[in-house]
């Protein structure tokens, strides 16, 4: 059984209707290709006729002239509506190198995150071991009283005053 066959067993002509809001009254309907105030469209089994203006067919003839497109993308649009993904898609080679293009800008889109992810988690680890170092230097090398601490403190406790604001404002990825 192809696709076409499977999609017109799983979607009726009722139901397509339906689906696109149209009401059938006993199997018969205004026509929605021309104006009319009686009903001579009809439905029967897997084919519908419109007696008023001539057209016929089936749910890709309906479809395809409601929409005002090909019946290959009346087929497509039915299996879409219905979510019967039957249809397997064919790509264009046009869709196929708009496709290879996303992927690769995804793929570059990726690696530089990446890379940036790793240069801040670098630049964070960096941070947290001067920290640590300082916080060492601190409290091994405490002044005594009286005694003016050496450079070393205080480019030790300026570092942590920035590193505690730069953590603040920072945090871990």
């Amino acid at each position: 059984m192809n696709e076409l066959s499977q999609i017109k067993s799983a979607v009726s002509v009722e139901s397509l209707l339906l689906r696109y809001g149209f009401n059938l009254n006993h199997n018969k309907m205004c026509c929605p290709f021309h104006k009319e105030k009686t009903p001579s469209f009809h439905v029967k089994g897997e084919h519908w006729k419109c007696f008023g203006c001539g057209k016929g067919g089936d749910i890709f003839d309906f479809t395809s002239e409601y929409f005002g497109i090909s019946l290959s993308e009346a087929m497509k649009k039915v299996d879409d509506d219905f979510n019967l993904n039957l249809i397997k898609q064919r790509r264009t080679k046009k869709e196929k190198r708009i496709a290879a293009a996303m992927r690769k800008a995804r793929e570059f889109e990726k690696r530089k995150h990446d890379e940036e992810l790793e240069a801040y988690r670098d630049n964070y680890n960096e941070k947290c071991n001067t920290y640590r170092n300082c916080q060492f230097y601190l409290a091994n090398n405490q002044p005594r009283l009286g005694e003016f601490p050496d450079d070393k403190y205080i480019e030790c406790v300026t570092t942590i005053q920035y590193l505690d604001y730069w953590f603040e404002n920072n945090p871990a990825r």
